[in-house]
């Protein structure tokens, strides 16, 4: 089987594990999570206006695609693609099908209008010497600012965008300026709540380094990131940080007469590893493709789990029902002097109903929604080591929360009635697609390995 037969088996079966999980997926709550099938491997800039991410891009184009300064230039998320011929669609184009074929972004929509006019998706010819993969997408990222105000913000919600490209890149490139190495305050709120989950994908990269005029200043601007890093990742040990320069005439000018100064070839080597991490980009994007599915499951599965063991509380028009009919017959048998034991009893619910609809009857609490993990999951919680498991169920417990929140249709009832199947649909998924879908990545990334 030839890489191109490989590459339709792999994408045939992400179209179909997307669908039967999003068949499961009552309310969307993960299905939008999997990466749409046949979508290109896609490469992620951040960082704060001035730290180079524009120049980078054009630079691996061999083309001026982006424009570039110090000063905020473009305040949209762009996608780049090479093509033949060259094309700007606004983001009311980008996010839209036609005629059946999807570009992969419809998710998008779910960030209102405000987002969709700060998008645009460009199809631009590359230059002979780009260093761009063929079918590789980049998305440029407005440049980050310190923590916006309640007066002052983007008109829509920075990080949850930031999130949902995150999770479907395959590499993603976090930059920092030397002149402000970490300290712009949306930078550091993507790398707490928005990156933690995605290490293994994201690079460090402490830019234009050549703009430093000795090791001093080096030093301090290095020194300055990690501290700065130290204080959002939860992690022991600070990740590697990729110090580099963009390969400019101004650039290649200040080499020279710096190279006394500076580990310049040090740096030059840090930008080729950049360079080859983004060239992995084809080969990483199944590996990310299976392991959103594989999350995915792993949170149907809990969530469907723990409705199982939920029990079946009465809706709440129920317990107002009662209540009503309840206190009627008390109110009633009161004024006719009825002491029998019907009349007692029928009192007694009623103050029972009238107690549960004045605290409004939580059938979903959080106590009750932790006791029933706890007996489901009472084996994978035996290792104290498990982290994974209970930061998934703290993920899932609280779009269980916001389901019961919002519940006009009994959502969590519905989710229950369709436990039983649903689990043992998605542990086949477990047992007997995701090894093949993964035996399938394994065999095209040694192949891919035989051609280097």
């Amino acid at each position: 089987m030839d890489d191109t037969e490989l590459v339709e088996e792999i994408e045939n079966m992400l179209e179909k594990l997307n669908h039967e999980l999003g068949v499961l997926d009552i309310k969307s709550s993960y299905a939008h999570e999997c990466i749409a099938p046949r979508c290109r491997p896609m490469v992620l800039l951040i960082g704060n206006h001035s730290s180079g991410k524009s120049t980078f891009i054009n630079n691996i184009c061999d083309a001026k695609i982006q424009e570039v300064g110090n000063a905020p230039i473009d305040d949209a998320f762009t996608v780049i693609q090479a093509g033949d011929v060259e094309i700007t669609e606004n983001g009311y184009s980008a996010v839209s099908e036609c005629e059946g074929s999807s570009k992969g972004f419809e998710g998008l929509k779910a960030f209102g209008q405000s987002f969709i006019q700060h998008f645009k998706l460009k199809v631009v010819p590359v230059g002979k010497q780009a260093r761009l993969q063929q079918g590789v997408v980049l998305v440029d990222s407005p440049g980050t600012i310190d923590t916006p105000t309640p007066d002052l913000n983007r008109g829509y919600d920075f990080n949850k965008v930031v999130r949902w490209f995150v999770r479907r890149s395959a590499v993603i490139l976090l930059f920092f300026d030397p002149a402000n190495p970490g300290t712009t305050g949306e930078t550091l709120e993507i790398l707490k709540e928005t990156l933690q989950d995605s290490a293994h994908k994201f690079l460090i990269v402490l830019n234009k380094v050549d703009t430093l005029d000795n090791v001093g200043d080096f030093a301090r601007a290095y020194g300055t990131l990690c501290w700065n890093l130290s204080k959002v990742l939860t992690t022991k040990d600070i990740p590697r940080v990729y110090t580099m320069y963009n390969e400019t005439k101004e650039a290649k000018s200040n080499v020279s007469h710096k190279q006394s100064v500076l580990p310049m070839d040090e740096f030059e080597n840090a930008r080729e590893q950049v360079l080859n991490e983004i060239k992995l980009a084809p080969e990483r994007h199944h590996d990310n493709a299976v392991q959103t599915i594989d999350e995915v499951t792993k949170k149907l599965l809990m969530l469907f789990t723990v409705c199982r063991m939920l029990p079946y509380w009465p809706p709440q028009w129920a317990w107002m029902l009662l209540s009503a009919t309840s206190s009627t017959s008390l109110v009633v048998s009161l004024l006719r002097g009825a002491r029998s034991w019907v009349s007692q009893l029928l009192g007694a619910a009623a103050a029972v109903a009238g107690v549960c609809t004045l605290i409004d009857f939580d059938k979903l609490s959080e106590r009750n929604l932790d006791r029933a993990f706890e007996k489901s999951f009472r084996d994978n919680l035996r290792n104290k080591g498990d982290v994974d498991v209970r930061n998934r169920w703290n993920e899932v417990k609280a779009q269980m929360l916001y389901l019961n929140e919002c519940d006009e249709e009994n959502l969590i009832l519905l989710y229950k009635r369709r436990a039983l199947r649903s689990i043992q649909t998605l542990r086949e998924i477990q047992r007997t697609e995701l090894p093949r879908l993964r035996a399938l990545v394994e065999r095209r990334r040694r192949n891919l390995a035989g051609k280097k």
